[in-house]
């Protein structure tokens, strides 16, 4: 269904929730894929880990979510310069740095901290390894 128009205010967060639904999309990948922002991912892959490659542009509060639809899961890799934050750790920046969940129904949400560099991982179930 719909959401109504209208914020949810709960603290000191304010969510305008039915604009930031409009523009939010899942999508069902089996194989090897290239992460567009505003989007969810559905891995699901038949022979193996669907790795999810970060843009190389992405503004700061861009974001993209991820679920591990079967064993296979996924694993979100980088570009040069790019890093991936987990609280306190973070990912080895650049191409040899990546983030890979252990089991089939993880799901983890991450949002663009620093343009084009540093993401942020703001919510997650399950088990990652972080390298």
């Amino acid at each position: 269904g719909s959401l109504p128009l209208g914020n949810l205010q709960i603290g000191y967060l304010t969510e305008n929730y039915a604009q930031r639904s409009s523009v939010f999309s899942w999508v069902q990948v089996t194989g090897d894929t290239n992460i567009t922002f505003s989007s969810g991912f559905i891995c699901s892959g038949a022979t193996g880990i669907v790795n999810l490659t970060l843009p190389t542009g992405a503004s700061i509060g861009n974001y993209f979510k991820a679920t591990a639809k079967t064993a296979s899961g996924f694993k979100i890799t980088q570009n040069s310069g790019q890093v991936i934050y987990f609280g306190q750790a973070n990912s080895t920046t650049g191409i040899s740095g990546y983030l890979q969940n252990t089991l089939n129904r993880d799901n983890i949400e991450i949002v663009c901290a620093t343009a084009n560099t540093e993401f942020q991982v703001i919510s997650s179930i399950g088990n990652f390894n972080l390298i």
